[in-house]
């Protein structure tokens, strides 16, 4: 086994470790996730607004393995562990670019605050300010985080924007109305066309309404409506979004959204001023 200790006197601590036959290709990996993890750690705590969790004596084990059981998307985390059981999250070695290794980890490593966060809310005897992290909302919200600190990595949102389940008839013909994953929540992570629904809600919530997303992950609930209930008050925010997607991307009987490195749309092209205000 190879071991990189990372304990350079902060608060946060966290050990990198490697399994399995050491490649060059492995050291690469090592030696990025060692450049980055430290920092990128704790800004994923500032922004869930959390000060403890983790130190010296409740390290974070980081895992580079080439076991493919153990990290079979490229990542994997048990959730967060308490003093007698360490928060692990695991890279697979088979990722090839030391930029989607750090993308990979913020995205674990973001469930595990969520799991944190959850544990400290479940003693406070609040549900506000939960996230599942093995559903929709958790899967979202875990994207964004990443490419906030990564971005360009991964195309989330084309299969809702494209998605073809609903066939409405309409005066000019049929078009494909986008599933409604705002006021009901997936109960897998896997769904590209729900969780990737939440991750475009999530950069509405940012660049449209202006809300920081510290605030918006203090304020979840059960599904994204109630979150932006908790926020605003109103009870339309799937009809906002909806509408306000509907401006720059319009439903049709032919959806053909091409991803161009970003998953937020609302950054490409501009929307009337009515629609900028909390």
């Amino acid at each position: 086994m190879y071991c990189t200790n990372l304990d350079n006197g902060s608060e946060i601590g966290h050990t990198l470790f490697h399994s399995g036959f050491l490649k060059l290709l492995t050291v690469t990996l090592l030696t990025s996730l060692t450049q980055s993890c430290e920092t990128d750690l704790k800004t994923i705590i500032k922004i869930f607004r959390q000060t403890n969790g983790f130190s010296a004596s409740n390290r974070m084990l980081v895992w580079i393995t080439n076991d493919k059981t153990v990290a079979p998307g490229g990542g994997h985390n048990f959730g967060y562990g308490t003093q007698d059981r360490h928060s692990q999250v695991s890279v697979s070695a088979i990722v090839t670019n030391p930029i989607v290794a750090k993308w990979i980890f913020v995205a674990e490593v973001a469930e595990l605050l969520m799991s944190y966060q959850n544990y400290i809310q479940h003693k406070k005897e609040t549900d506000q300010g939960y996230w599942n992290s093995g559903n929709s909302m958790g899967k979202a919200l875990s994207l964004y985080l990443a490419e906030l600190l990564y971005p360009g990595i991964d195309d989330g949102i084309s299969a809702w924007l494209n998605d073809r389940s609903i066939s409405v008839q309409t005066s000019s013909g049929i078009v494909h109305e986008r599933v409604n994953w705002i006021s009901a929540t997936d109960g897998y992570d896997s769904h590209a066309v729900s969780y990737g629904c939440g991750l475009l809600f999530l950069y509405w919530l940012v660049t449209v309404k202006h809300f920081a997303i510290e605030d918006i992950i203090a304020h979840s609930w059960n599904t994204f409506a109630q979150l932006y209930q908790n926020l605003t008050g109103g009870l339309d925010g799937w009809q906002q979004f909806h509408d306000a997607v509907n401006i720059l991307y319009p439903v049709s009987a032919t959806p053909n959204f091409v991803w161009n490195g970003s998953n937020n749309i609302f950054l490409l092209k501009a929307l009337p001023k009515s629609h900028l205000t909390k």
